[in-house]
Formats: C-alpha cells, sequence, structure tokens
C-alpha cells in the first residue's frame, strides 16, 4: 500500500476452496432391464452434499422420473421396449458455500428378451403326431435352450435342444389328455436372460375298448357290435 510516498505491505490470505468432483472417474454403466441399479457417489473433499435426478425417458420405467438427496442411487430401471435405452445420472456435489458441479453418469439398460408370439404359449397335439415350434424373440440374435421334463404317460420321457426349433413326437399312453411344459431359457447377446413355457396337451387317440376284435356270426344272422 503507498500513501503520502510512504509504502505498507499488508498480507491477505484468501482461502481457496477445491471443486468437488466424484471419485469415480468412468460415469458409465449397463445393466439388463428389470436389474436395480446400485451407485453410492463419492469425492475426496469434505462435507458434501448429494442430490441427484433422472430425467424421464419413455421406454424406461414407464416414463417416470427419479430424484434423491443422498450420495446412494439405489433404483430398479425397466426397459418396457425391444430396443436398448439409455438414462441419465445428474449428480450434484455441493460444499463450502461454494456453487455445486454437478455431474452425468450414464446408464445402458438392455431389454428383455421374449417370445414373439405369446399366444402360441399354449398349444395341443394328437398323441402320436409331432409337435412342432419355431421359437422367435424380440431381441435379435437371443439364443435358446429348451428343456420338457419327464411327464407320466407320455413319450419320449424328456427332451431338450440347443436350438430355436422343438420338433417331437409326442405321444400319451393314457385315455386322457396330459400337458406336458417346455421350459424355454432365452439369453441375449448382452447376457440378459428370461424364461418362459409353453404348455402342450397331448390328446389320447380314440380306441375301441374291446380288445377282441374278430367275431363268428352265422350267415343271414343280424350282427351288433
Amino acid at each position: 500500500i503507498v500513501a503520502n510516498n510512504c509504502t505498507s505491505i499488508v498480507n491477505v490470505t484468501d482461502t481457496v476452496f477445491p471443486t468437488p468432483v466424484l471419485t469415480d472417474t468412468i460415469l458409465k454403466d449397463t445393466l439388463c432391464s428389470g436389474n436395480t441399479f446400485v451407485y453410492n457417489a463419492s469425492s475426496l473433499a469434505a462435507g458434501i452434499s448429494y442430490n441427484w435426478s433422472r430425467a424421464p425417458v419413455a421406454g424406461i420405467n414407464n416414463g417416470n422420473p427419479s430424484s434423491g438427496t443422498t450420495a446412494l442411487i439405489q433404483e430398479a430401471l425397466i426397459n418396457t421396449t425391444n430396443t436398448v435405452q439409455t438414462v441419465t445420472y445428474q449428480i450434484s456435489l455441493s460444499a463450502y458455500n461454494c456453487p455445486a458441479n454437478i455431474q452425468s453418469l450414464t446408464v445402458t439398460v438392455n431389454p428383455t428378451p421374449v417370445l414373439s408370439n405369446t399366444v402360441l404359449l399354449k398349444d395341443s397335439v394328437c398323441s402320436g403326431d409331432v409337435f412342432s415350434r419355431t421359437l422367435s424373440s424380440n431381441v435379435p440374435n437371443t439364443n435358446y435352450q429348451w428343456v420338457r421334463d419327464s411327464v407320466p404317460g407320455i413319450t419320449p420321457s424328456n427332451g431338450n435342444g440347443n436350438t430355436n426349433t422343438i420338433t417331437e413326437t409326442l405321444i400319451n399312453a393314457e385315455p386322457y389328455p396330459i400337458d406336458v411344459i417346455y421350459n424355454i431359457k432365452l439369453t441375449t447377446s448382452d447376457s440378459c436372460t428370461n424364461t418362459q413355457n409353453i404348455v402342450v396337451t397331448v390328446n389320447p387317440k380314440p380306441v375301441l375298448i374291446d380288445s377282441v376284435k374278430k367275431d363268428t356270426i352265422c350267415s343271414g344272422s343280424v350282427y351288433y357290435y
């Protein structure tokens, strides 16, 4: 400071607070539809207050937004579409009475594979006929595994396969309909899975109760059976 040809030195001390940032530098994640996304925000700065929000996305949780006032983000993300959806969390970090620092966290939500034609989840065949079904999914490049457990009265006793085609000849040895269940596991290229069942009723073929199929009568007599 200079005044009247006199000079004085005064020390002025300012405290410069650091900008609070998330310690996690990889602010991306991926999960399958229906799984719970969990993220616990943290920062090296002391005394941080957290606020977060997720804007609505049409294909996620029926378009409902969400928000919170803690460091913990924890919510199930349901993708109601057949395609990959992306949601973005805006995380606000406040400290030292300074303006908040806002960082973005992006989450990719992969769809759940489901069989395309749910009407065909129930079917019926006659005993001895071939049951055939080609499986397809709402998600491209889905892999299929199917298993049919043993049911008394049905042959072959069980079946399985690793393709999208089921072809089996089902024989019902009983005089009444029998249901068999195909348990189908669908797995996408993103390792998202789903399990669905196809119920097939195997109807018996009508047969004569009388096992004696021969008889004898005299010429001109009336034959009754």
